[in-house]
């Protein structure tokens, strides 16, 4: 992929954002965790115990950040099966958003479990970094890493996985790099519903480092389809979850920090 390596916001924003979080304002985990400023789905917390304001670790001007902790799941009979870590962002009643996420993976980090395990046939190696939805709907526009230990994936309601292998070459970036490197990265997504099931004005564009990987702007998103679900048109994007399951292992600790997430209804000029 090539990434660039990124110390600081590259560009100047041309427009204020409706929701910032750069965790500089906590005093401490359990400070962050009771949510003083009431921008979190708190019904949304996952596996709290397993978040952490690290006060050593920051992106920008702000010396914090929230760091999830993933255990070793060595000596869990469920260790072949998600386990979820996640936190979610409310911004709700918007049709069009603009959301930037920097965030930063331990060198050990991986999706695959080691053989001993015998995860093979059992669950599909990968990590749901980062997901949009509205409170009630059954899909989202999502990124996935690290599939099969290999890859990228994305998409839209309903088509969660409509682009496959983001970094094959296709769209001009590099051999896969999954960023598992210390350091951090810069994540863009624009996410635009479609005005009814078929008028395909719906948009999706995504941006690794500057690389942008997905520019589409013809999509129909719906719910799921049946029997899985009742195939109605979205009507509002009202949150963003900073993270989900991996599907597997590991078998030791590891690390991902989020260090600074802005949501935009105005095009930001990326």
């Amino acid at each position: 992929m090539n990434p660039t390596y990124l110390t600081a916001v590259s560009k100047p924003r041309r427009v204020e954002p409706i929701l910032e979080e750069d965790f500089s304002t906590y005093t401490s985990t359990a400070d962050m965790l009771d949510e003083p400023r009431q921008i979190y789905a708190r019904s949304e917390d996952y596996n709290a115990g397993q978040i952490v304001l690290d006060q050593n670790v920051g992106y920008g001007t702000s010396t914090q950040s929230m760091r999830y902790d993933f255990p070793d799941r060595t000596g869990s009979s469920d260790r072949c099966h998600d386990y979820t870590i996640r936190r979610t962002l409310k911004f709700l009643s918007q049709t069009h958003v603009w959301v930037e996420l920097y965030a930063k993976f331990a060198t050990n980090f991986t999706t695959v479990a080691p053989a001993s395990f015998q995860c093979d046939g059992v669950s599909t190696p990968a990590y749901k970094l980062w997901f949009l939805n509205n409170s009630s709907g059954t899909s989202r526009f999502q990124l996935l890493n690290g599939i099969f230990g290999t890859r990228w994936d994305a998409g839209y309601p309903p088509n969660e996985q409509a682009f496959i292998d983001l970094n094959d070459g296709s769209s001009g970036g590099a051999p896969y790099d999954p960023l598992w490197d210390g350091l951090w990265h810069r994540y863009r997504i624009e996410a635009k519903l479609s005005t009814t099931a078929t008028s395909g004005d719906g948009i999706m564009r995504l941006w690794l480092d500057d690389v942008r990987y997905i520019n589409v702007t013809n999509i129909n998103t719906t719910d799921f389809l049946p029997p899985t679900g009742d195939g109605l048109v979205w009507d509002k994007i009202d949150w963003t979850a900073l993270g989900a399951n991996l599907n597997q292992g590991p078998d030791h600790v590891m690390s991902i920090w989020r260090g600074l997430v802005r949501v935009y209804n105005q095009d930001p000029g990326w």
